[in-house]
């Protein structure tokens, strides 16, 4: 009995050193851990950084990267099951399949999604950043603007205030579980390649057969859901190494030349009832700076989100 308690923990050991470098995060429940894929099928890699594609179905890996890890999967003896993920981006709605895999010995479960996945949501991760980021960025003047914003970026005309506003305590609560001491980094950090996550995988599965063995190791706050109130003011501190100047994407307002030449006071106009009133939104830049700003965010959100993941085992929302 000795013998096998040392073995597990020595197993444990090992496989704590193989995490270090691998951004992975677990449900709140600790029966799902999700590890975040850098390196793409080149089809889903080129979507996302243009938008432009010849099909709305995608797969994490390349066909013979897929058949290699899972032909290995079975032959441990796992299950291999084929799950979607269902998102909005660049006014198209796009279907995603990803690996997750399951064992005998434990409850846990382990899913390989794209590294801007966030389960259960429309929009991927980069959207919901930049909208938090670009309030809090331009003075948290409005949040509609942010959406605005967001989805001129991206692509997505569904993204509404209200998506910013749960966005922003959503945010805010994780970095005050987190306690985060630091700005995330922007940097690329090298991640394993498929072929190395699909050992990696087999030896979790393996190694950690009670439930809660996982979610020990990755550490309490992996575990811990947000609180109703959250952190306040943390979010800009942690995304600081995002540049400035990818929250201009707005033309400067011409001055009201008209404001200051008739200062008489006039009857309010009549308006018909039930008649809608017109909003104006902000003027864009063109879609040239458009394009630019969005995958310079892409490139940068992309190290901000591993590193959250690789830090404090969470998703960034």
């Amino acid at each position: 009995m000795g013998m096998i308690t040392q073995d597990i923990c020595e197993m444990q050991a090992a496989i704590s050193d193989i995490l270090r470098c691998v951004p992975m995060a677990l449900s709140a429940g600790g029966d799902s851990l999700y590890i975040l894929v850098k390196g793409l099928a080149p089809d889903l890699e080129s979507f996302i950084l243009t938008g432009r594609a010849e099909t709305d179905r995608f797969q994490i890996f390349t066909g013979v990267d897929m058949y290699a890890a899972a032909t290995f999967w079975e032959q441990c003896g796992l299950k291999v099951e084929c799950r979607s993920h269902r998102m909005e981006y660049m006014r198209r709605t796009v279907t995603i399949d990803y690996p997750r895999i399951s064992g005998n010995a434990t409850a846990m479960k382990v899913s390989l999604i794209p590294w801007f996945a966030l389960p259960g949501k429309l929009y991927p991760s980069f959207a919901y950043i930049y909208a938090v980021w670009h309030y809090h960025t331009t003075g948290r003047k409005s949040q509609r603007h942010s959406a605005e914003a967001a989805g001129r970026v991206f692509g997505i005309d569904s993204f509404h205030k209200s998506t910013v506003c749960r966005s922003i305590k959503a945010m805010e609560s994780l970095f005050d579980i987190a306690q985060i001491g630091e700005p995330l980094s922007a940097c690329g950090q090298e991640t394993p390649p498929p072929g190395e996550l699909a050992g990696l995988v087999q030896k979790i599965l393996k190694g950690f057969a009670p439930s809660g063995a996982l979610e020990e190791l990755l550490g309490g706050k992996a575990g811990r859901m947000p609180g109703r109130d959250g952190g306040k003011g943390k979010a800009p501190y942690a995304l600081e190494s995002i540049p400035r100047e990818l929250a201009a994407v707005t033309k400067a307002e011409a001055p009201n030349a008209g404001a200051s030449r008739d200062k008489r006071k006039r009857p309010s106009r009549p308006r018909e009832k039930g008649r809608p009133i017109k909003r104006h939104g902000p003027s864009f830049v063109e879609p040239a700076k458009i394009e630019q700003v969005r995958k310079a965010f892409i490139d940068v959100s992309r190290g901000i989100v591993i590193d959250a993941a690789i830090k404090y085992r969470r998703l960034l929302l």
